[in-house]
């Protein structure tokens, strides 16, 4: 009966959340001068007043608009900038949140052809309500790329249809007889 007892108070005593943020792209592939939202879910998250967090992509690839950033979070207490490889996100609010919830979306812009790989950096901190320790349970390992290929000019359909009739006309041999 003790075991019992003490097995139920560490079951509600430690409550186990293993916090997971997904990266979530609107597509893959894309020509240059295309938009792709990117979509960052957090899920499964213990209670938290505070974080910040740096989320890469390659700069020279894709352009962030910050105008199309949005969050379920307070966005009084929601802070984002620009930085050289990708978007660094803070918060700060006087109430604990906790759940699952949309941790931001944006859209970057396709500038110049190649591939960018996008994840967090692995300094990034989640902090519990009333602590300085960060969470541990968190997961920043969730990875996910996109490629942005140039757009191929097609010919022109009436210039080859006149090409290939100035071909018939050179071929065609005058019938003598």
């Amino acid at each position: 009966m003790k075991k019992l007892f003490i097995l139920l108070t560490f079951l509600t005593g430690f409550n186990a959340h293993a916090g997971l943020i997904d990266i979530e792209l609107s597509t893959d592939r894309l020509l240059q001068g295309e938009s792709l939202e990117i979509r960052l879910n957090a899920r499964d998250f213990a209670e938290f007043d505070y974080f910040d967090l740096d989320f890469s992509f390659d700069s020279s690839i894709f352009s962030l608009d910050l105008t199309s950033l949005v969050t379920d979070l307070d966005p009084f207490g929601f802070v984002s900038s620009q930085t050289a490889s990708g978007l660094a996100i803070s918060f700060l609010d006087f109430s604990a949140n906790s759940g699952d919830f949309l941790l931001a979306a944006f859209t970057l812009t396709a500038l110049n052809p190649g591939s960018s790989s996008f994840s967090f950096e692995p300094d990034g901190n989640f902090y519990a309500p009333g602590t300085s320790s960060p969470l541990t349970d968190i997961d920043f390992s969730a990875a996910a790329s996109a490629q942005v290929t140039a757009p191929v000019p097609e010919p022109g359909g009436s210039a080859l249809l006149l090409l290939a009739l100035t071909g018939l006309l050179l071929l065609r041999r005058p019938q003598r007889g």
